[in-house]
């Protein structure tokens, strides 16, 4: 049977679709870590403390008592450090991290982290799996097909997006 600490490590594989396990691991402690440094100790310790003994470490290991005072920004930099990976997919990471943290965590303890955070973080609160809120229209053209016979020309679609554009569908 698997532990809390497999199934949350097994979200953050298949959620962030990174392509292994020990990837996974090292995006969940390297957000964790950097998190850790950027809230108080007393918050890193009660997100600690609903988490699996090996997955709260990484929030104990680094914890410092009044958090240091660095950006959104900076906080990205050293997730992709520490992680080893480009910017996009650490912050992608990280949110997917945060994610099932929420999900895994009772009450607003993850509300309470956020609001020791400046507005700026925000946007890493948002749902990595679910980018554009429900309420928001999403828009896409895809000009590709398998069959020659079903491709249509490119300006069709550019005449198509454009219409789209004036009728207000998407800015």
């Amino acid at each position: 049977m698997l532990g809390r600490a497999d199934l949350a490590i097994g979200q953050v594989h298949a959620r962030a679709r990174v392509a292994s396990r020990g990837e996974a691991e090292r995006a969940t402690r390297a957000t964790l870590e950097t998190l850790a440094e950027r809230i108080s100790a007393g918050a890193a310790e009660n997100l600690a403390a609903q988490l699996p003994p090996e997955i709260g470490e990484h929030l104990r290991r680094t914890a410092i008592p009044a958090g240091r005072q660095f950006s959104l920004d900076e906080f990205f930099t050293r997730v992709c450090e520490r992680e080893d990976t480009d910017r996009a997919d650490a912050a992608f990471h990280a949110r997917v991290v945060l994610e099932v943290l929420d999900e895994a965590t009772s009450g607003s303890l993850l509300e309470k982290v956020r609001d020791q955070l400046p507005e700026e973080f925000d946007r890493l609160f948002t749902a990595a799996t679910r980018l554009v809120p429900q309420d928001d229209l999403l828009v896409a053209v895809h000009p590709g097909a398998n069959s020659p016979w079903r491709r249509w020309p490119p300006a069709e679609f550019a005449a198509v997006a454009d219409e789209l554009a004036r009728a207000g569908a998407f800015s």
